[in-house]
């Protein structure tokens, strides 16, 4: 089993800033109402601070030829698990997404760019020619090294269209 862990991605930044507000709520409560609130309050606290502490990976079930994206909250892991049946190649390859403020620009007018958004994606083309996309990485480092652990798991050819493209442009710089 590979287990590449990605570490703290603030996935759950949203859902952890909620229960934390809640859970001063009710110990705001208690100084109005019973003295009980303490009790699921600082549970929640505590549960807001596994939110905080959550961290997002990749697992690869070489025996049965599965993967998932997990997310960890503690001990607990969690995700759904989906079919790879014969694995032939792996790509790693860069991802760019743009979105743009408010409006679509128009003819004669740029749009500023509001947002930029770079994952590593990982690509595994199976024994059917059917491509998996099974993991969009934050940091370079993390997808080489997942990229290097499934060539050496599965024994299948890998490819880093990344690197290519880095080694291109210092060769067009010269």
């Amino acid at each position: 089993m590979i287990d590449i862990n990605e570490g703290k991605t603030n996935n759950y930044l949203i859902h952890g800033i909620v229960v934390i507000v809640t859970s001063f709520i009710l110990a705001g409560l208690t100084s109005v109402t019973s003295q009980l609130l303490y009790i699921p309050a600082a549970v929640l606290f505590i549960f807001a601070i596994l939110l905080f502490a959550a961290t997002n990976g990749l697992q690869l079930d070489i025996a049965n030829e599965k993967y998932r994206r997990y997310g960890k909250i503690g001990n607990q892991i969690f995700g759904q698990w989906h079919p790879i049946t014969e694995p032939v190649s792996a790509v790693l390859m860069l991802h760019a997404e743009n979105a743009f403020r408010g409006t679509a620009p128009m003819m004669g007018r740029v749009s500023t760019l509001d947002t930029k958004t770079l994952t590593y994606d990982i690509q595994i083309t199976d024994g059917f020619k059917k491509k998996h996309l099974i993991y969009s990485f934050l940091e370079y480092k993390k997808a080489t090294q997942a990229l290097k652990e499934i060539h050496e798991a599965l024994n299948i050819p890998v490819q880093n269209k990344v690197a290519e493209k880095l080694a291109e442009n210092k060769r067009k710089r010269r």
